[in-house]
């Protein structure tokens, strides 16, 4: 993991995302727990998140936020804060969808939690205890209420 003291100048050795690169514009950098780096914009932080500070906060552009996640997980958390089609999970491993909905519901990134709670729905039947464990941590009632008779019909 990058140390929160990396500078541009020494971002030679480590990855960035195709998608979220600097010719973005974006004027947040973040760091993934695989050393990839993301270029986002605050505006889009701030409007489509609660876990992220507001885009008047000062910050050094020239270094990145370590984040714990993958740089799989961050790729399509960062996709749903623009304002474009946003990715489809019906391809997503049960693994890959759980470790995108713990980072939206980390980073309060509003339109990917609710889709990654409604996905979850599909795997009631095979990952019920991961899954009602995950809506106990976050109150996420929606899963409890709605799919917790599902797993028995």
């Amino acid at each position: 993991m990058t140390s929160p003291n990396t500078t541009r100048s020494s971002y030679t050795s480590i990855k960035t995302s195709a998608r979220f690169n600097a010719s973005s514009g974006g004027d947040v950098i973040f760091s993934s727990s695989d050393d990839v780096l993301f270029h986002v914009h605050k505006k889009n932080l701030e409007f489509c998140s609660g876990g992220f500070p507001p885009a008047g906060t000062p910050s050094d552009t020239d270094e990145a936020v370590p984040l714990t996640e993958k740089a799989s997980t961050l790729e399509l958390l960062f996709a749903f804060v623009y304002p474009q089609r946003h990715p489809g999970l019906n391809d997503m491993s049960f693994d890959a969808l759980l470790d995108l909905a713990e980072a939206a519901e980390k980073y309060e990134v509003y339109f990917a939690m609710s889709l990654c709670t409604l996905k979850m729905k599909e795997y009631v039947s095979t990952h019920a205890p991961k899954i009602f464990g995950f809506a106990a941590e976050h109150d996420t009632t929606t899963i409890s209420y709605r799919y917790g008779c599902s797993s028995s019909n």
